[in-house]
């Protein structure tokens, strides 16, 4: 895999994991919960 495919393949990989953490945020109803956050493998900076 050349260099602009791995950065797309990483980046599909990393939209994969955003979109089933705030599933999973959802459905534990922790939308919000900065400690809830904190102890997920994926941070947020603001």
């Amino acid at each position: 895999m050349n260099e602009p495919e791995t950065a797309k393949h990483n980046h599909q990989r990393n939209k994969s994991e955003i979109v089933n953490l705030v599933k999973e945020m959802f459905r534990l109803e922790k939308w919000g919960d900065e400690e809830y956050k904190k102890n997920t493998r994926i941070s947020y900076k603001r």
